[in-house]
């Protein structure tokens, strides 16, 4: 598992936008998956920290002014990974599957150079790619420069 640091740090980052932006404006800016996987993370950090007073108190202000508040989210999120191994792991399994999820389909009579899926730089996330060809040259289903997993 990486540090408590790195797991606050990252959680913040994706359950900030989640907070700061309207339900609406999230679904257009990362998409209706993304949303849900959001909000789902930020329910479970949620509930997990609602024993602590001082906690709730701070995800409350967090909720209201979330620029404002981040940081005392990020430094509550690092006491409770290191007071909750459990709590740490789980949110760190949650947010490995947060990963992108991307799914490609071509079907294809003639093809030449043909690619499904090139990227630069791939953390982690979930590939599909079919390609249903008839007559190709040079066809690739993946192709990336850099595959690295987000707990390396």
């Amino acid at each position: 598992m990486e540090s408590v640091i790195t797991l606050a740090a990252t959680t913040l980052s994706v359950i900030l936008p989640f907070v700061a932006k309207g339900a609406e404006e999230f679904i257009k800016a990362a998409g209706k998956d993304a949303y849900e996987n959001a909000k789902a993370l930020f329910h479970y950090v949620k509930e997990k920290v609602s024993a602590n007073d001082e906690y709730v108190s701070t995800v409350a202000n967090f909720e209201k002014n979330p620029q404002r508040h981040a940081t005392a989210v990020e430094d509550i999120l690092k006491e409770a990974f290191s007071k909750d191994e459990e709590f740490a792991n789980q949110v760190s399994l949650r947010l490995r599957t947060l990963g992108p999820r991307i799914s490609v389909l071509q079907e294809v009579d003639k093809a030449k150079d043909l690619t499904g899926v090139k990227v630069r730089t791939v953390s982690d996330g979930e590939f599909e790619i079919v390609q249903r060809v008839r007559d190709a040259e040079n066809v690739v289903g993946f192709e990336a420069d850099d595959v690295r997993s987000r707990s390396s």
